[in-house]
């Protein structure tokens, strides 16, 4: 059963208490509290490297008025590997159509302390939801300039072109990474989180292993060239998250590491090539993904399982990809889907012709990706426990006052 509807079956006098006793709310302010006894789970946001690169041509304005630009699309995902979700709220003035945000940070006990944020949610036009403020940045450089600029320390130099969309809708739309204890599948923060709700209020978040994707052709996902093309050449397109820091990815923001532009940024190096009328870009990097097995389950009773792939690349998009229980032995598939969902397939983790066993332990599952160019990517893999007979072993225990209470009650579950 999925970590996230593990419900209590049975409960005492003694569990009631505890939770009465547990605080459950802390009041609002800067991230003090007295009544927080659990420790803060905060965010950690990354990028992925953009990819599906393409130029176009596009209306620029927000009405879709007619006046068309050369564009340089991508597709972006920002995503969270911290210890805890980010859960961003506000309160929206039908009048100006925006509101300050809040970031919500949530403890280890179930508590939470929510910060107020020098930032706001608005109403955006283009996309015709609410969008949380100077969410991103995008630039594109020539690669020379970009070593240059990496070399000065960050300090001479510039980018060619910065993106006009640096605000975002806040969801879990793309599956990033295997997941630890507190991931739950689906993902909690849906599109709904875009709207707000009969009280105004808006609800936004990134769940722990999840990306907020913004594919290739939605309206202004771009750089804006202009009436211009860009010439041959080696180009640098950088992708930063929260480039103000305006989201606490730990403490008082006092981890350097954690809260610099340098954790929450990444870039993709292309090269454009042909005519001056018609450039294109050329598709170097091998294509990279994501695998689950049974979403984000631990354990297993059955070698019978489902594996889920997304497969990304630069340029060229995917069109297969490849399983193995050994990493030696594969068999390959058609790649079906796009952007953030995922194929799905059916797999044995006991099947010997690709390097399976039925003995019981933790299991890999290797897969690689291919794309239209012809490459095969490097392997990305996922792991889960195979039980012997009646099921996997079970998970451990969870700890804490609560956890304490429910368990001396023995229930029949949870």
């Amino acid at each position: 059963m999925p970590r996230s509807r593990r419900v209590f079956r049975r409960l005492s006098s003694a569990v009631l208490a505890a939770v009465v006793a547990a605080p459950v709310v802390v009041a609002v302010g800067m991230g003090q509290t007295a009544q927080a006894a659990g420790t803060p789970l905060y965010p950690d946001l990354k990028t992925l490297p953009p990819r599906e690169l393409r130029f176009d041509r596009a209306d620029v304005t927000p009405e879709l008025s007619g006046d068309f630009h050369n564009v340089l699309r991508f597709s972006n995902t920002t995503y969270n590997d911290g210890d805890g979700p980010l859960i961003l709220n506000a309160t929206i003035n039908p009048s100006t159509l925006r509101g300050p945000s809040t970031q919500r940070v949530m403890n280890s006990d179930g508590s939470f302390t929510d910060i107020p944020l020098n930032n706001d949610m608005y109403w955006h036009a283009a996309h015709h939801h609410y969008h949380f403020d100077r969410w991103g940045d995008y630039q594109l450089w020539t690669k020379s300039a970009y070593d240059a600029w990496i070399a000065s320390g960050r300090t001479s130099g510039a980018p060619i072109y910065t993106g006009d969309k640096t605000t975002s809708c806040v969801t879990d739309e793309e599956f990033i990474t295997s997941a630890p204890a507190n991931t739950v599948y689906p993902g909690q923060y849906g599109a709904g989180g875009c709207n707000t709700n009969s009280q105004n209020q808006l609800h936004m978040g990134l769940g722990v292993g999840w990306g907020d994707t913004y594919d290739w052709y939605r309206q202004l996902q771009w750089i804006d060239l202009g009436q211009n093309k860009l010439s041959n050449g080696t180009y640098v397109l950088r992708s930063v998250a929260d480039p103000n820091n305006i989201v606490y990815e730990s403490a008082n923001k006092a981890d350097s590491v954690r809260e610099s532009v340098v954790d929450n940024e990444n870039e993709t190096t292309f090269t454009v090539t042909g005519s001056s009328s018609s450039p294109s870009i050329v598709d170097s990097d091998p294509p990279t993904g994501t695998v689950a097995i049974n979403h984000i389950d631990k354990n297993t009773s059955s070698p019978n399982v489902s594996v889920d792939v997304v497969a990304r690349d630069d340029v060229s998009e995917p069109n297969q990809f490849r399983l193995s229980n050994d990493g030696v032995t594969w068999k390959t598939f058609n790649y079906t889907s796009s952007g953030s969902f995922p194929t799905t397939v059916s797999w044995n983790l006991a099947d010997a012709t690709t390097g399976g066993n039925s003995t019981p332990g933790l299991k890999t599952v290797y897969a690689q990706a291919h794309d239209n160019s012809g490459k095969w990517g490097p392997t990305f893999t996922d792991t889960i426990t195979l039980g012997s007979g009646g099921g996997g072993p079970p998970p451990p225990p969870p700890s804490g006052p609560y956890a304490t209470a429910v368990v001396g009650d023995a229930p029949s579950g949870y």
